[in-house]
């Protein structure tokens, strides 16, 4: 089998642009050229190129990508471990669709009144202690310190500190639909009691705080669970972090 870069690009439904990017980065090269001078890709090619394609959905860097198939030396077993990759994903994604279904059959019971059970139902199947992640990432030595001291609490505690986190959530949203001032003594003692358990691992100062509250509100996965609690807390709590810090942190 002989694909030129024209084929390629319609069964694939990339642009022949991203091929020849792929080509010059050294991501996807073609087996060689025609006489006419054509690229042209073989099996080998095309199944490298989807391989890239699978870790491009599981979100992984082309760089990242690059190192990975450098450093592959069994396709079969390549392919072995992306699959378990999307079966782990394939398991999130349940999760979260299972919430979102819980949240729907909620709507649909009109005038009905939301309880604090009914809350932490939609919280099932999110790990909402991973929302800081992303944050955490932009401090690597404070990163470090939260997950030794996560890796030292117990089962029990590692449940209670979740669901503290959420309950702090829900009365954040509940303060930001009742059109609350981010910087009101209200919100402000919520926030208090995030930046009081952020600091059992690692201590924010000024700067530091208000970025979490901005890497919050805008990574996809936080800004997702901020969301279910309600639409309008990512916006809300990246302004709060901003005026607690802005009030009491230097």
């Amino acid at each position: 089998m002989r694909l030129t870069i024209s084929e390629l690009a319609q069964v694939t439904g990339l642009t022949a642009r991203t091929l020849r990017f792929y080509d010059e980065i050294g991501l996807v090269n073609p087996a060689g050229t025609t006489a006419a001078g054509m690229r042209y890709y073989g099996p080998d090619e095309v199944l490298r190129l989807q391989r890239v394609l699978v870790y491009r959905q599981l979100q992984i860097p082309l760089e990242q990508i690059g190192r990975i198939l450098t450093d592959e030396v069994d396709p079969r077993a390549a392919l072995e471990q992306q699959r378990v990759a999307l079966l782990g994903e394939q398991a999130r994604v349940t999760d979260v669709l299972a919430s979102v279904d819980r949240a729907l059959r909620f709507l649909a019971k009109e005038g009905t009144t939301m309880t604090a059970r009914d809350a932490g139902v939609l919280f099932t199947g999110f790990d909402t202690t991973a929302i800081d992640s992303e944050a955490q990432k932009r401090w690597t030595a404070e990163a470090e310190q939260s997950r030794d001291a996560i890796s030292g609490m117990s089962d029990t505690a590692k449940k209670q500190a979740q669901a503290n986190h959420e309950d702090r959530l829900r009365r954040l949203g509940a303060l930001a639909d009742d059109g609350t001032s981010p910087s009101d003594p209200r919100t402000s003692a919520v926030v208090q009691e995030m930046h009081t358990a952020m600091s059992s691992m690692w201590t924010p100062d000024r700067a530091a705080f208000e970025q979490v509250g901005k890497e919050l509100a805008t990574q996809p996965e936080s800004r997702a669970v901020l969301e279910r609690v309600s639409a309008k807390l990512p916006a809300f709590l990246a302004e709060a972090y901003a005026a607690f810090a802005a009030a009491h942190l230097s």
